[in-house]
């Protein structure tokens, strides 16, 4: 046989060599899918017991009108100890919770979206029952509290009128007795459309709305960076934090919470999500949308939440934080580190928190973080190597596709004409 028969080309090695990385890119996958384990709810580090139960809602991910056994939305009691006292999952009409308030009867009120609509129900968790249900015609709303015995008090995001052609973000209260919406204040009123989000889809994102005392509600439009204080009989606004765009103050934050301190100055408790920190603003002066703040208290400065949900001060003081991505993946981490102080951190900055935003969401739960980063490295390599083999066989994919061609289009010639009758 020819010694030369046996020696392998230059694109033969190249293959081979591009073939063995895949494969070693992958094996990370395997080992993850083959040692995962289920994580089940369990308890974290506990210094001290909790004074009675905390109740969480767990938006869960799932598409519209499917469910995900893996990561399920449900309601979660944790006892002091961190013990699992209840879990409540959804029935086929709630696809994402979102928010649950405890009610002085001991009972909770849920908030939950589903395909084309939203759900809003009253839990007891003693029974596990629902004592009542209300389905709303408003689409992926966030926040609804109960008021006044039988008023819902709901923020409505998503709210684009096709017909009038007009962006219908807005907060309403609806009668459950009546079944009619009874007030309703637009955010058109305050902002421009150029403002916030994409005026024909998500404007908005209004993701939480409170009753602070009769006739004054408080609004969490989350793209407008602003936190706002309606008075319902003028429609005025009596009180706002942060402005559109100006990032410094707050950025695309969640929940916020009004307090007051020991001489009654109005505090502001919010999840300052973007900033990836929780904040306490005291009012200085001012009124309306020209009220001057001052940032008295703030959390995560030091890197340590990744956009925060909720935050909630306790009788005790404390505050009760909910960091939504805690467990985002270190390869965000080890990107913003290791071009630190280079021309190119700002770019690392943006990657890595992009990364840890949006991975969580669609990375398998049987798939490590960095099986996971070792897999998209697999299918770069992939891809590359798929379009160098096409662009160094070009001529021959040509040829071949004007050969199919011209045999497609022989046939067509030489099929025989339909008579005419």
């Amino acid at each position: 046989m020819d010694r030369d028969s046996l020696a392998f080309t230059r694109p033969t090695v190249a293959r081979l060599c591009v073939a063995g990385l895949v494969v070693a890119l992958l094996v990370p996958s395997g080992v993850s899918a083959l040692t995962y384990e289920p994580i089940e709810l369990q308890p974290g580090a506990i210094d001290e017991p909790a004074n009675g139960t905390t109740v969480i809602a767990v938006q869960g991910f799932k598409g519209r009108g499917q469910n995900s056994s893996k990561k399920p939305a449900r309601l979660v009691g944790v006892g002091p100890e961190g013990d699992l006292a209840w879990n409540y999952q959804p029935q086929t009409d709630v696809t994402w919770f979102y928010d649950v308030d405890p009610l002085e009867d001991g009972s909770l009120l849920v908030v939950g979206a589903r395909r084309n609509g939203t759900t809003v129900f009253k839990y007891d968790p003693d029974t596990d029952e629902r004592e009542w249900t209300e389905r709303l015609d408003t689409d992926d709303t966030h926040d609804v509290d109960l008021i006044n015995g039988d008023e819902l008090l709901v923020a409505d995001m998503r709210n684009y009128n096709e017909t009038s052609e007009r962006n219908e973000d807005r907060v309403f209260v609806y009668n459950r007795t009546t079944e009619e919406v009874e007030w309703e204040y637009e955010f058109e009123r305050i902002y421009d459309r150029d403002d916030g989000g994409s005026y024909t889809g998500d404007w908005t994102h209004v993701n939480d709305i409170d009753k602070l005392a009769e006739g004054r509600y408080m609004a969490s439009p989350r793209n407008m960076d602003e936190v706002v204080v309606i008075n319902r009989s003028t429609k005025e606004v009596e009180l706002s934090l942060g402005t559109p765009d100006n990032h410094s103050v707050i950025y695309e934050q969640h929940n916020p919470d009004y307090l007051e301190s020991e001489d009654g100055t109005p505090t502001i408790l919010v999840a300052d999500s973007e900033n990836d920190r929780v904040v306490e603003y005291e009012l200085r002066d001012g009124t309306g949308r020209n009220a001057s703040w001052e940032r008295t208290w703030d959390v995560g400065v030091d890197g340590n939440l990744n956009w925060p949900r909720d935050a909630d001060r306790l009788p005790n003081g404390n505050t009760l934080v909910t960091d939504s991505a805690s467990d985002r993946p270190t390869f965000a981490d080890w990107v913003r580190d290791a071009l630190a102080g280079t021309p190119l951190s700002e770019q690392a900055d943006w990657f890595a928190e992009r990364w840890a935003h949006i991975v969580p969401w669609i990375r398998p739960v049987w798939l490590s973080p960095w099986a996971f980063v070792s897999a998209l490295g697999a299918a770069v390599v992939l891809l590359g190597w798929t379009g160098t083999e096409a662009v160094r066989r070009r001529s021959a994919i040509r040829t071949k596709l004007r050969g199919g061609y011209d045999r497609l289009r022989s046939r067509g010639d030489s099929a025989p004409a339909d008579a005419d009758d």
